[in-house]
């Protein structure tokens, strides 16, 4: 290091410090993308969940409407009808073996 002159030290300090700018400049830019990756990816895993819980909000509502019609007493002879249309599903089906 003693045989080096002043520039030659000066020129290697500064060589070094720029490399270390621009190693610090690549990870940070990396660090950035992986970021905005990371971001999009949250931002449609959010909206995933919030059309699932709305899915899941509709179906309990139409739960609850089917359970309230069929617990409703003045319509007994709709719910009949319906249980006994829906018991025996193929004779509904034209060309059907299903005897009537």
């Amino acid at each position: 290091m003693r045989t080096l002159s002043l520039r030659m030290k000066l020129g290697v300090g500064f060589g070094t410090l720029l490399l270390i700018l621009v190693v610090v400049g690549v990870v940070s830019y990396a660090s950035l993308q992986k970021a905005v990756e990371l971001s999009i990816m949250a931002g449609d895993k959010d909206r995933a969940v919030i059309v699932l819980r709305t899915i899941e909000a509709r179906v309990n509502d139409q739960k609850a409407e089917v359970r309230g019609f069929l617990l409703d007493d003045s319509r007994q002879e709709e719910v009949g009808a319906l249980c006994e249309q829906h018991s025996h599903p193929r004779r509904h089906i034209k060309g059907s073996s299903y005897p009537h």
